[in-house]
């Protein structure tokens, strides 16, 4: 697509799922959003949300800029997607926290059924030893 700064975003959205070959329903799979969204995206009636420009991105392998030029300034050095980076590192540690915390959720779990087993063992002797005095 030479010079496609003069085409809409939804243009070069539909220019690219053409170039690898993909239907709506396929491109629409991986951005996770229902076919008529894509549509509404080529047709330019409604614009992508970052994530979806990013996944849209990575997709056609091509830089945002390429996407939409208006986003040029914005995406200037990078700031936007050193900042996308970073919220993904921050959600990737979020996810490993939570793994964490399930881990030591188990483990407490673990323990809990330890001791109750430990206190059910002491109630049957005392139920036997009591059986057996009244004997």
């Amino acid at each position: 697509m030479e010079n496609n700064q003069n085409f809409s975003l939804g243009k070069k959205i539909s220019f690219h799922r053409h170039r690898l070959g993909m239907k709506q329903q396929e491109l629409a799979d991986i951005l996770d959003i229902e076919q008529s969204k894509l549509s509404d995206f080529e047709n330019d009636k409604k614009q992508p949300h970052y994530i979806e420009l990013v996944r849209l991105a990575e997709t056609f392998k091509i830089s945002l800029s390429e996407l939409e030029p208006p986003y040029t300034n914005i995406f200037q050095n990078n700031t936007l997607y050193d900042s996308s980076a970073n919220i993904m590192n921050q959600y990737q540690n979020n996810i490993n926290d939570v793994k964490e915390l399930y881990r030591g959720l188990l483990e407490a779990k673990d323990e809990v059924i330890k001791v109750k087993n430990e206190e059910i063992k002491i109630l049957e002797q005392l139920l036997i030893s009591k059986q057996e005095k009244s004997r």
